[in-house]
């Protein structure tokens, strides 16, 4: 019961123990893949932001370069030394006109410049109409060709534009005020404010990055109202005509040498103001991204920008190449996402969420699409998991310790009940026969002297067992404490050492009716320092045993055989009986231990007698070893050389 009871809380203990390193176990890994997946979405953040950058600081300069420009310079030609507001009237017949440096321009990601008048007509400075045609010393014929095709196609778009600007303002209305979500990333909901906060903040920093650069180059280049503009005297020696000459056509004027280039005409290094009347006010706006939407085929991308001069309003604005460009954005961020997309806005950045905004230019409203970030794989050594090893690795070896320890306390209880009773059933007999025998002698029942000598050597062997079981006892416990014993070594050949054992080892084999046979090789002179009674004790043991379990065998025979080998030696006792099983080899040496068949018969003994035997050897400096290799037990007593 007790024995049951002891396993029951011992595997109560150890279920509580691995069922709370479990619990510790398992939420350990999830905090670790949950900082991993953090550190993972950082770094994809982060990565988001400077492909952002990168594509924003490409596009800027190219919003910075137009907003430059001075509203003038949509028109194919102009007069440069008329008023700032006065730069679209029509050109009295002796006006020197300049070309605009959008005439003839071949500008990257720019499929075409436009201006919308306000009665709606479309025009472009890079295909001049009417007295203006002329323009061969500026443009060739395929690309006027090619220009002209163009504008056609972006009239057809702005007119189809305008039609299905209602329809989308109601999608954008429908949309509802969390905003019209577009691309991968964009179809599952964000519920992390902060991170929505500052992914707007960052939208908005570039946006300031953009309009900053944007508004700068537009200051550059606007002229003060009621100002005309007036050239320096080595621009207008360019434009004078030589005395005598005519004035060159405007179509003509760069064949004769005496026309400009673009950068002389640029108002911001060429011009001078000076009081002029009657010059109107000019409201120049920011050029702005919108995206028009065909019927089919993909959105085009275009800036736009209102100009407004006294009453009159116009539109300006410029074609960029989207494929192209897209093309060179992604490009420049291959390295970071090599599988981006660009998405585009189609209803503006107004209808886009905060979670929408972390992801869209701030110069081109479009959002930049990435794949998920593929999550690593955790390496097999971290510090959490080398951790959480070593933390089962101790629970499991303290476990393991635990049950050797219950087991062997469970053992030597079980040892010390048997030795108990082994014990009390050895001195029961002699102590029987004392009682009895002394108590006969003394109360004068056995008068005849033959009969009184035998109970007297009765009382004498009984005496001698009683003695030899408590020295047992007493030396097992000794050995138990590791104590050595007050002895005096001597210092014997092996011939003498077997000598002195034969007599003592023939007469015990005499008493069961065995007979002890000596083997014994050419020993000479081999020199062995040790205990004589002790080892007598040892093999007397050996040979003890032997006739106790051996006397039924049909070999009646017990060998001492005595052998050198290499430095040391050998003295084996070897039986013909019925040996030890196979079973039974592994605790044969334990103490209280017997084996099963021993247990289960009338031969007496305590268990101690082997334990005690092998203690003993090894105090000698040497050992005592089970060794069987056919019918019967054999050991071998190995003594070392002196």
């Amino acid at each position: 019961m007790i024995v049951r009871r002891s396993i029951l809380v011992f595997a109560a203990g150890v279920l509580g123990v691995f069922v709370a390193l479990g619990w510790m176990t398992f939420h350990a890994l999830r905090l670790e893949r949950a900082e991993l997946e953090a550190r993972r979405d950082a770094k994809h953040q982060e990565s988001v932001r400077l492909a952002l950058w990168r594509m924003d600081a490409a596009v800027t300069p190219i919003i910075a370069r137009e907003a430059a420009r001075p509203y003038f310079h949509y028109q194919p030609f102009y007069v440069p030394t008329r008023a700032y507001g006065r730069m679209l009237d029509q050109p009295a017949a002796d006006d020197v006109r300049v070309p605009s440096p959008l005439l003839g321009a071949d500008e990257p990601f720019v499929r075409v410049h436009y201006q919308v008048n306000a009665d709606g007509s479309l025009i472009s400075p890079q295909t001049p109409s009417g007295d203006m045609e002329d323009k061969d010393a500026y443009i060739t014929s395929y690309m006027d060709a090619t220009l002209r095709t163009r504008v056609k196609e972006l009239s057809t778009l702005l007119t189809a534009d305008v039609a299905g600007k209602a329809e989308r303002a109601e999608s954008v209305l429908q949309s509802g005020a969390g905003g019209y979500r577009v691309g991968l990333a964009a179809t599952q909901e964000e519920a992390n404010a902060p991170q929505l906060a500052a992914s707007e903040k960052e939208y908005k920093s570039r946006q300031e990055a953009v309009t900053s650069a944007a508004n700068v180059a537009q200051q550059a280049n606007r002229a003060p109202r009621s100002q005309p503009l007036e050239f320096s005297d080595d621009s207008t020696r360019k434009l004078a005509p030589a005395a005598g000459q005519d004035t060159p056509p405007p179509g003509r004027a760069r064949e004769s040498g005496v026309m400009p280039d673009a950068a002389d005409t640029a108002p911001a290094s060429t011009t001078t103001p000076v009081p002029a009347e009657g010059d109107l006010d000019v409201m120049t706006g920011t050029f702005a991204p919108r995206w028009i939407i065909p019927e089919s085929g993909e959105p085009e991308l275009v800036f736009e920008r209102t100009v407004t001069i006294g009453r009159e309003s116009l539109r300006q604005g410029f074609w960029l190449d989207w494929p192209t460009l897209r093309a060179q954005l992604l490009a420049s961020v291959a390295d970071l996402f090599p599988e981006a997309k660009l998405a585009p806005l189609r209803f503006g950045v107004e209808s886009a969420g905060p979670s929408v905004l972390g992801r869209t230019l701030a110069a081109i409203p479009a959002e930049l699409v990435t794949p998920a970030p593929a999550f690593a794989d955790i390496p097999l050594l971290t510090p959490v998991r080398t951790t959480l090893a070593l933390t089962w690795a101790l629970a499991l070896a303290a476990v393991v310790v635990l049950a050797l320890v219950l087991r062997a306390a469970m053992e030597l209880a079980e040892r010390r009940g048997q030795f108990v009773s082994a014990v009390t059933h050895e001195l029961r007999t002699p102590l029987t026969t004392f009682v009895m025998y002394s108590q006969m002698l003394a109360d004068g029942l056995v008068r005849d002297e033959e009969s009184q000598r035998s109970y007297i050597g009765t009382l004498k062997t009984e005496s001698t067992r009683l003695a030899r079981i408590v020295e047992s006892v007493l030396d097992y416990a000794r050995l138990s404490k590791r104590q050595r014993p007050s002895t005096v070594r001597a210092r014997l050949t092996a011939e003498q050492i077997v000598d002195n054992l034969v007599p003592v080892l023939r007469q015990r084999c005499a008493q069961v009716g065995m007979e002890l046979v000596v083997e014994r090789e050419s020993l000479l002179d081999f020199p062995v320092t040790t205990d004589p009674p002790t080892l007598e004790r040892i093999i007397f043991n050996l040979v003890d045993n032997a006739c106790k379990y051996a006397a039924n065998a049909p070999d009646k025979r017990i060998h001492l055989i005595a052998r050198v080998e290499r430095r040391d030696l050998v003295l084996a006792v070897k039986d013909h009986g019925p040996g030890i099983d196979l079973k039974d080899r592994a605790s044969v040496f334990r103490a209280f231990t017997r084996g099963q068949n021993q247990e289960a018969g009338n031969i007496p003994g305590l268990g101690l007698g082997l334990a005690l035997a092998q203690g003993l050897a090894r105090e000698l400096g040497g050992d005592l070893r089970l060794v069987s290799n056919g019918p019967g037990a054999e050991f071998h007593v190995r003594l070392p050389r002196d």
